[in-house]
């Protein structure tokens, strides 16, 4: 996606811990991970049927963050949902696979809009 290795840098620049939480298959995510040259702190993968919410639990104990601590952005309106079960702030986006109908996006358009959001929260303007 367009802008995302700005935003990684940015958040390894300013110390963020980032991760990835996927339905895609573990596998898939950590090669095509690697292939762009990133390195998050875990990947989790799976469509097993866990829900989505436990596995971003599980990533968060890795880390260990509390849920309020963090951020979860997705493409879909199911991320959200799923963010929400798992008691994580959410910012829904359109960069993805997503679609801009499920009107989850509250304007964040690219991964820009992500620092953008960042710096304003740590300002106290969010």
């Amino acid at each position: 996606y367009s802008g995302i290795k700005d935003l990684i840098k940015y958040l390894e620049n300013n110390g963020i811990q980032w991760a990835v939480v996927t339905k895609c298959n573990q596998l898939f995510a950590k090669e095509t991970i690697k292939y762009y040259g990133l390195h998050p702190v875990a990947v989790k993968g799976d469509r097993s049927g866990w829900p989505k919410a436990a596995r971003m639990r599980e990533v968060l104990n890795i880390m260990g963050i509390a849920p309020e601590e963090c951020l979860s952005i997705g493409d879909r309106a199911s991320d959200g949902a799923e963010s929400r079960n798992a008691n994580i702030p959410f910012i829904g986006c359109s960069w993805g696979d997503g679609i801009d109908a499920d009107k989850i996006t509250n304007g964040v358009k690219s991964p820009k809009d992500i620092i953008t959001y960042i710096e304003q929260k740590n300002k106290g303007t969010v």
